[in-house]
């Protein structure tokens, strides 16, 4: 089935014959990636702003490249001008070893969620003021521990955001 296509509709000619005729499935496959790629850098926008990332951080990605929100630690600092340390799959899943990189790779912001939160502190990190953690993927529990690390008693606002719907 094809169609005409329309200006400002996204879709050209994929017939490649210069007849101004696209193919309808074609047309709304690409529709799809334009509004997946939007949604994603819409997300990336946004999560630069709030909770912020600049030329001056260093995020630890220690998320598994096959899941979603890898996009945010690789190219949320890229985007800034940040730097990004992308650790092995040994020392994400070590709460020892992440300790130690925590503490030598000079991180300012490390997104992870709580199991490995929960990992950290069970491995004796005291956290750290001075880095940003973002939390998300399951459900935040028993962090007690890791909230008065940071001094927010029970007093902490938790935002949850829908990753998965953005990306």
């Amino acid at each position: 089935q094809t169609s005409r296509s329309r200006p400002g509709s996204g879709c050209g000619d994929v017939s490649g014959r210069g007849s101004g005729r696209v193919d309808a499935q074609e047309c709304l496959a690409q529709l799809q990636r334009t509004a997946e790629h939007r949604a994603v850098a819409n997300f990336l926008q946004s999560m630069s702003h709030k909770p912020g990332l600049d030329q001056h951080d260093r995020l630890l990605a220690v998320t598994t490249l096959s899941f979603d929100i890898a996009v945010l630690e690789l190219y949320l600092p890229l985007i800034v001008g940040a730097q990004v340390e992308i650790v092995t799959q040994q020392v994400a899943s070590d709460g020892l070893l992440l300790v130690q990189k925590l503490a030598s790779s000079g991180a300012t912001v490390m997104q992870a969620t709580p199991a490995t939160w929960r990992m950290l502190l069970e491995a004796g990190w005291a956290g750290n003021t001075d880095l940003r953690i973002l939390c998300g993927g399951e459900a935040l529990q028993n962090t007690e521990r890791l909230l008065d690390s940071y001094g927010f008693g029970n007093d902490l606002g938790i935002r949850t955001d829908p990753y998965e719907s953005a990306l």
